[in-house]
């Protein structure tokens, strides 16, 4: 019976993860709108005295399908906040979830470029010749 080199195995699960990860991420990418708010109040929270950044709750208005959605956002900013528009990202299947800045997907695209150096690596342990039993 023939033995499996472990680097073929690691290799195969890296794989695996590596296309689960980048097909999240397109799918989940994909899925986020941006809309036009309107603002419809906005209250000042709170401002830092050191480095001047302030705390906005706004409540803004967007409409999605023919229903519109209130939603409050935190913004903090270190400018006077005043604008009656306001761009909003929302899941396409959930409008509810809104928020004020695009989804990151830091994370897993860091994710993706470790699983990279590990397949690399593997298929080095597996093809290099200085690996190879002799």
């Amino acid at each position: 019976m023939k033995k499996i080199n472990p680097a073929l195995i690691v290799l195969s699960v890296l794989v695996f993860i590596f296309i689960f990860s980048v097909i999240f991420v397109v799918k989940d990418s994909s899925s986020i709108k941006k809309i036009e708010g309107n603002i419809t109040d906005i209250k000042k929270i709170s401002c830092s005295n050191i480095d001047d950044v302030c705390t906005y709750e706004i409540t803004a208005d967007y409409k999605v399908k023919d229903k519109v959605y209130t939603k409050i956002f935190l913004k903090y900013t270190s400018e006077e906040y005043n604008d009656d528009k306001i761009t909003i990202y929302y899941h396409k299947d959930n409008p509810d979830t809104a928020k004020l800045k695009r989804p990151s997907y830091r994370l897993f695209n860091i994710c993706i470029g470790i699983d990279l150096v590990l397949i690399i690596t593997c298929l080095l342990f597996y093809f290099h010749p200085a690996f190879k039993k002799k």
